[in-house]
């Protein structure tokens, strides 16, 4: 078992506070991986914040009610699996780009042109590639 830091989780891109509404479980008590442990509430959201691994809780640092900084440790948590670092989750990510690159490409070039002026259009390598109306009718 190893200590895990909970921190408080950033909630928006201007969220810089929340507010702990309630804890869900005590110093001691055990949870599973995925379990809600605590509630936060910001200006914009209330949010349920999971356990990331199974474990225990060792120590909870804030309150309920209490107003917490994006990213202070709001707790001590005995895990058995820890998640995985960042670092690793990266490797893994680079791992299937590299392995989608190997994969041959298929593209299909799209034309588009415009209904009044056929004379007008443009092409694209890319086939998924989404269009509005606005931009159809500007071409």
């Amino acid at each position: 078992m190893s200590k895990l830091e909970l921190k408080m989780p950033k909630m928006g891109e201007s969220i810089t506070e929340g507010t702990i509404i309630s804890w869900l479980l005590s110093e001691g008590d055990s949870f599973e991986e995925g379990e809600i442990i605590l509630e936060v509430a910001t200006d914009k959201v209330d949010n349920e914040v999971p356990a990331p691994a199974s474990g225990t809780m060792k120590e909870i640092k804030f309150q309920a009610k209490d107003v917490v900084e994006v990213g202070k440790v709001i707790a001590i948590l005995e895990v058995s699996n820890e998640k995985k670092s960042t670092s690793n989750l990266k490797s893994n990510t680079k791992e299937q780009d590299e392995t989608k690159d190997k994969k041959p490409e298929k593209r299909k070039a799209a034309t588009i042109s415009n209904a009044g002026s056929s004379s007008q259009s443009f092409t694209t390598s890319n086939s998924n590639t989404f269009f509005s109306p606005l931009i159809i009718a500007v071409a």
